[in-house]
């Protein structure tokens, strides 16, 4: 992002380049048909994956799990036969117990395809949690996958696991390539 801003500083009227017949143009989003996106899921938490020690000195918490597995279904993908959530960074905010963090991860459908996502997440005190993610390509038909969605989920009375609504919209398979 800081090259595109110091690229974009360094151009002005003088020296933009008018588009020609051969110019190679990229796809965005907006130009490629959507299609709703809807996900039930139970994150479950990993302990091979470690923990986060995103809590606060003098905080008496339990340090915060990294790794989740995940299974369940999507619209478009089907059965979620795998897949992973890992949190990479998080901050407590003492005064409220809201605990926020950026994820990546990984949803594999029954035939191997799988399709990649990143994102915020928050969970609360109360146990419930959200986030919004950004899909990011994959593999199979979901090579060049796009589009988003935001979550809401809820823990579970084993205290190990979390149900997980998402909803949003992904490029229509075919039409990713």
């Amino acid at each position: 992002m800081l090259m595109l801003l110091i690229g974009l500083a360094g151009c002005n009227q003088d020296t933009l380049i008018e588009p020609s017949d051969d110019t190679v143009t990229l796809r965005t989003p907006e130009d490629l048909p959507m299609v709703p996106y809807h996900g039930e899921f139970v994150q479950t938490v990993d302990l091979t994956g470690g923990f986060l020690e995103c809590l606060p000195e003098g905080f008496d918490l339990p340090l915060f799990p990294r790794l989740f597995t995940v299974e369940g279904k999507a619209t478009h993908l089907g059965k979620i036969q795998g897949g992973t959530l890992e949190i990479l960074n998080c901050t407590l905010d003492p005064s409220t117990g809201i605990l926020g963090g950026d994820i990546a991860g990984t949803l594999i459908a029954a035939n191997g395809d799988m399709i990649h996502f990143y994102g915020f997440a928050q969970a609360f005190p109360d146990g419930s949690g959200g986030s919004e993610c950004t899909f990011d390509g994959g593999s199979g038909r979901w090579e060049n996958a796009c589009g988003y969605f935001t979550t809401q989920s809820s823990g579970q009375p084993d205290g190990m696991s979390m149900l997980v609504i998402a909803d949003g919209e992904i490029c229509a398979p075919g039409h990713i390539k």
